[in-house]
């Protein structure tokens, strides 16, 4: 089972969003499928669309930290998400 690293700073991120701490774990763990990676800061960043526990599918970058993984962002997934999701390839962040 995947740990993530949460703090109030990235849950008010992503609930700015429309998303809570669960939907966006259920997202990276029920059926994701990677979008992109990237460095950004010295960090690897990956990208996931994944369906949270309703189904809705959700875009969700996270990046590794202390064995743990932080979820930078997460939100709705746009159109063109849904369209990787469904069977397009990857695209670069």
């Amino acid at each position: 089972m995947l740990a993530f690293d949460w703090d109030t700073a990235n849950e008010t991120h992503i609930a700015r969003h429309g998303v809570s701490r669960r939907q966006a774990e259920a997202a990276v763990t029920i059926a994701p499928r990677e979008y992109a990676v990237s460095l950004t800061g010295g960090e690897i960043r990956t990208a996931y669309v994944g369906p949270d526990e309703d189904g809705r599918l959700l875009f969700v970058v996270v990046t590794p930290r202390q064995g743990k993984l932080r979820v930078v962002t997460a939100y709705p997934a746009r159109r063109e998400m849904k369209h990787f999701y469904d069977g397009a390839k990857p695209r670069r962040m």
